[in-house]
């Protein structure tokens, strides 16, 4: 949920993370880092908008252009 709403900014968070290029080695290897960064990042509020998103995409389908991803 995280890693598809705030893509830009984990994307952001890895290169500096890595120093290294997207699809190179080095920076997939710090795509986890980046993300658990941004989530560590989150407001209170987006804490409870993502976990309300969370459970309504349980409960029924994706949104089609997260299922297109």
């Amino acid at each position: 949920m995280v890693g598809f709403q705030k893509k830009a900014k984990i994307q952001a968070a890895c290169q500096e993370l890595t120093n290294a290029d997207p699809g190179t080695k080095q920076y997939i290897g710090g795509y986890q880092r980046a993300l658990s960064k941004v989530v560590r990042d989150l407001t209170e509020e987006e804490w409870d908008e993502y976990a309300a998103k969370a459970i309504e995409w349980t409960n029924r389908s994706l949104p089609v252009e997260v299922q297109r991803k």
